[in-house]
């Protein structure tokens, strides 16, 4: 009830509801991954939830868009609203964790950036799973902060919860529950002394059971939290895999990216050659097989066998040292860069202090646990998105935050030195401000105003609109054929407005024949292809045959291109005398 009676909290939601809106109306195409998450959420609406758990992404958002849609929205809206209001909350929730570990001030500076930050804001009106994933990431942050501050058990029964939400979410919400159960255990750890304090500086023995038996607790309720909610999950995965693993997605070795580095270094030397034009590979097992006469192939295994090549699509790096700055880079953009130097700032501040500090130690361990899985998929990959580094970018707000405190007041001490003739030790400029601003004064509010305008330019710009063609053609196909239809597309997000079942071309399938062969061997009904094909397949729209598929549209928009063909089914004389006929 205090909460709701917070004006800030009121401003924080008014703020962040207009830019998301703002946002939204400027974002016209959702992503790539909105068809999957589509899919599975609309297996779980008809009630098929083994289908929709078998999916390799895990299906608390697909769920979560499943129940809006039963309020008579289509699951793409459902999707986003569902991405809106959860990151609305999120600002939210990051408000009230920094007023419990700061102070009110660096909390409402934190939640402030992280209602018009860039990226917060696109990930909130598209249909992905990332909102939803922060909103539980923080809540259980914060929860597992406080866990382990006042030892409370059930609090730490609610980190589990929190932490199990997040995990169904993304399978990187398992962190929580790493990093709360690992204090309990240091914490026991410091209490049993080294070999040298043997003797009267031993602690009593009631004393070490009963920190022993206070750790047991607290791990065991984090736990009891967490497989309350995940182990239904985690048996369906040990159902489909055989093994115990935490996702179908990757084992923790791929997860970061040492087996998929070893594995594309074994495949790239074993024969399987990659194309340096186009990025795709001269031939893998499953095309081999395909080649050979398996035209009805289960699209799962397909893409198993073709995930060899997706991983090739991304050159992987040889210099640890590359990567690294690569990483840190992608970080510095995913915080955005105006900000960049008030986080330097504010980190000198906290470490120039004398003396540990369990927050900053805490904060400090999220950061390196999420960089050393980043290093790797980079590392393997040469890829790692804005989408990962905002793990890191969370629980950084609050030190930008103290930074923006802290050159507030020293610029405010030195002009009031100026003004008076009195001389600041600008050595000591780190321990100007160690009081905080009152965030009722015109200073606080022009603060709000200069980091509008150090962030807002890049938050309200437009987002995907030279890609609404990918939408037209989808509502296009939709209008023409409501039906249930196969479309093969190199864009799935046509696939999704087009409500039709989609299959994506894989990256080496290469040439007119080799795609139209794909198309009848997953009886396509039809095939969608934007301008990009011609990136992989140059001259594919000037090869096509019209006995072959049928042209019905083509539009353009923003100089995009896509071009809608109806399958012919029946297979003429020049297909049967170039493969053969199979009788």
């Amino acid at each position: 009830m205090r909460l709701l009676k917070e004006k800030y909290i009121w401003a924080l939601i008014l703020l962040s509801t207009v830019v998301r809106i703002y946002a939204w109306y400027f974002t016209p195409v959702v992503g790539r991954d909105a068809f999957d998450f589509v899919s599975i959420a609309r297996r779980f609406a008809e009630g098929d939830f083994i289908t929709g758990l078998q999916h390799p992404f895990h299906p608390l958002y697909s769920l979560l868009i499943s129940f809006v849609s039963q309020c008579g929205f289509e699951l793409i809206l459902a999707g986003r609203i569902v991405s809106l209001v959860l990151s609305i909350l999120t600002v939210v929730v990051l408000y009230v964790v920094g007023e419990k570990m700061f102070n009110k001030t660096i909390a409402l500076i934190a939640a402030f950036i992280l209602a018009i930050h860039p990226y917060a804001v696109r990930l909130a009106v598209d249909v992905m799973s990332e909102s939803t994933y922060f909103f539980f990431y923080v809540t259980g942050f914060g929860l597992g902060y406080i866990a382990i501050k006042t030892k409370r058990p059930y609090i730490f029964f609610l980190t589990g919860l929190f932490s199990a939400f997040a995990y169904l979410t993304r399978p990187e919400g398992v962190s929580i529950l790493l990093i709360t159960g690992l204090w309990p255990f240091v914490q026991f750890v410091k209490s049993v002394p080294v070999l040298k304090n043997f003797g009267n500086r031993l602690p009593p023995y009631v004393e070490k059971r009963a920190i022993l038996a206070s750790s047991i607790k607290s791990i065991s309720l984090l736990l009891v939290g967490f497989f309350l909610l995940a182990a239904p999950y985690i048996f369906c995965i040990k159902g489909e895999t055989g093994g115990w693993t935490l996702t179908k997605k990757k084992r923790l070795s791929q997860i970061t990216g040492v087996e998929l580095l070893l594995d594309v270094e074994e495949k790239s030397g074993s024969g399987i050659e990659q194309n340096k034009d186009d990025g795709a590979l001269s031939s893998t097992d499953a095309y081999i097989a395909w080649l050979s006469g398996q035209e009805n192939l289960d699209m799962q295994s397909l893409n198993a066998d073709f995930d060899i090549a997706n991983a090739l699509k991304y050159v992987p790096e040889k210099s640890y040292s590359k990567t690294l700055y690569n990483v840190v880079w992608q970080y510095i953009d995913s915080l955005h860069y105006p900000l960049l130097l008030f986080l330097i700032i504010g980190i000198v501040c906290l470490f120039r202090k004398p003396g540990g500090d369990f927050l900053n130690i805490y904060i400090l361990v999220y950061i390196a646990i999420f960089l050393f899985v980043l290093f790797f998929l980079r590392k393997s990959n040469g890829y790692a998105s804005y989408r990962h580094l905002m793990n890191i970018v969370l629980v950084t707000l609050f030190w930008v935050a103290i930074g923006l405190n802290r050159s507030y007041f020293w610029v405010v001490e030195r002009g009031l030195a100026r003004k008076r003739a009195v001389t600041v030790d600008g050595s000591n400029w780190w321990k100007c401000g160690q009081q905080t601003m009152d965030i009722r004064s015109r200073g606080f509010i022009v603060l709000l105003c200069i980091l509008s305008l150090l962030i807002l330019p890049k938050t309200l710009k437009p987002h995907r609109t030279s890609k609404i063609v990918r939408k037209e053609a989808g509502l296009w196909l939709k209008d023409y054929d409501p039906g249930n239809k196969i479309v093969l597309t190199d864009k799935l997000v046509v696939a999704l407005y087009a409500d039709a079942s989609g299959i994506e071309l894989p990256i080496n399938i290469i040439g007119y024949d080799k795609i139209l062969k794909f198309a009848w061997a997953f009886n396509a009904d039809y095939v969608v292809f934007t301008d990009s094909i011609e990136n992989t397949n140059p001259g594919f729209f000037s090869a096509v045959i019209k006995s072959d598929l049928k042209k019905l549209t083509e539009l353009n928009n923003n100089d995009r291109k896509v071009v809608v063909y109806e399958v012919v089914k029946n297979v003429n004389d020049r297909i049967l005398d170039e493969w053969g006929d199979s009788e």
